[in-house]
């Protein structure tokens, strides 16, 4: 008994030719080639989206949406990557690759919007220089509000019993500390401010009435609820 194959090695990769467009033209990432002579050969959905164009036949005519890029990819090298911003504000992420068909040299470029990325990695660099800052800024002002105490005490039981009654000298001080002191307080208390503003905080769980929720929400809206009177039956 003979099998015989639904297809031979020429169907065989004309499915494969088909199944890799298919991926192509369904992923996220944007995917376009071109010759030497910057004619498109190649090109994605996603690459028509991330660039904002709907036609593409040569490289060159990106000039008139994004006079840099077509120079850009013409001549980056295969292997090396490089960083785009368009004029809406995406960051794009520019690779090369190189590929020879039948003799002639292609070349393969993926487009990657990394906008949220850079946002994230920008965000995640903040934080960590505020916790720096932070920290260093409370490491010199606890030890100031503390000696400011001390100083206070010096002041109140050692310098002002021995000080003529409103002696100007001391009276002055005592100010100065207070400003020092006060000061120093308002640092610290916008450090934690600020501290407990770039950080999330824990969530706090309290059992609630459902009724209770219910009723406050139904008077809060009870302006805006149009109760229609029931039909008459007949």
């Amino acid at each position: 008994m003979k099998y015989w194959k639904p297809f031979g090695k020429h169907g065989q990769k004309e499915a494969s030719l088909k199944y890799i467009d298919t991926i192509i033209q369904h992923i996220s990432v944007g995917i376009l080639s071109f010759d030497n002579d910057g004619k498109i050969e190649l090109i994605n959905p996603a690459a028509f989206r991330l660039l904002g164009i709907y036609r593409l036949r040569y490289i060159d005519e990106l000039k008139h949406t994004h006079p840099e890029l077509p120079e850009l990819m013409m001549y980056l090298e295969a292997g090396h990557k490089s960083l785009f911003a368009t004029q809406n504000g995406q960051q794009l992420s520019i690779n090369a690759a190189s590929v020879r068909l039948q003799g002639r040299l292609v070349k393969l470029i993926s487009i990657q919007n990394i906008h949220a990325e850079l946002q994230r990695k920008e965000l995640e660099a903040w934080q960590n220089l505020t916790k720096i800052l932070r920290h260093e800024i409370m490491n010199s002002i606890t030890p100031i509000v503390s000696l400011i105490g001390t100083m206070t005490d010096i002041v109140d039981y050692d310098i002002t019993p021995l000080a003529e009654p409103g002696h100007e000298a001391v009276t002055d001080l005592k100010e100065a500390l207070q400003t020092v002191e006060s000061r120093s307080k308002g640092i610290m208390n916008f450090v934690n401010a600020y501290r407990d503003y770039t950080t999330l905080p824990e969530p706090q769980f309290t059992q609630v009435s459902l009724k209770t929720l219910i009723n406050s929400v139904s008077n809060l809206l009870q302006s805006d609820i149009c109760v229609r009177p029931a039909s008459p039956t007949r």
